[in-house]
């Protein structure tokens, strides 16, 4: 079966960038990261700055183990070093845990813009990997348990869907930054390759 084949399969979303390739015995489907627009990288560039900012600042305030203060402040050197003396052992792992969790946000942010996705249908079944920066996620769902693609829509609308190969006792999430309309392409399209090998 040719792609051309698969009802819609042709009439691509607007902005669609799904690649489907066929060979004789199997067919590979590749979701690239998503496009970033100029939109998208302003406020994680400023974002990024901020804790960048925020991270020299505290390293500066940690090294020298003083507040930089101006000079209306009234009290003695001694008694700042006293004061932080005092209180730096809990101040750093505040500080480092501010850091983490601002690092970990950018990550999230910044998921959709690295993430690619690739599915391999084959007689054996369907191997999908799932490669980020610094990590490589590799899942097999043999053919005799395989279900299909099933595309799941929120009953309110209030929420985008879903789409998952479902497998006997195990759901893959598929095209998780993908948008609606590009879901519902590769839940189409996935089915009829799944038919086909």
């Amino acid at each position: 079966m040719l792609l051309q084949e698969i009802p819609g399969a042709i009439e691509r979303p607007a902005g669609c960038n799904i690649q489907v390739t066929q060979e004789r015995d199997a067919a590979e489907i590749t979701i690239p990261p998503r496009r970033a627009t100029w939109i998208d990288k302003i406020p994680t560039t400023l974002y990024v700055f901020s804790l960048f900012t925020f991270f020299y600042v505290g390293l500066v305030f940690f090294i020298s183990k003083r507040l930089i203060i101006g000079p209306e402040l009234n009290m003695d050197h001694g008694h700042i070093s006293r004061y932080l003396n005092h209180y730096i052992y809990w101040l750093l792992p505040v500080w480092l845990a501010f850091e983490a969790i601002g690092w970990g946000t950018v990550y999230l942010v910044m998921r959709p813009f690295f993430t690619t996705e690739t599915l391999r249908i084959s007689r054996e079944g369907v191997a999908i990997t799932r490669a980020v920066p610094f990590s490589r996620k590799r899942s097999l769902l043999l053919r005799e348990n395989l279900r299909g693609f099933l595309l799941r829509r929120d009953p309110q609308g209030m929420w985008g869907s879903t789409l998952a190969l479902r497998s006997v006792g195990e759901e893959i999430e598929i095209g998780e930054f993908t948008g609606e309309a590009e879901r519902e392409w590769l839940a189409s399209v996935g089915n009829a390759l799944l038919g086909r090998y």
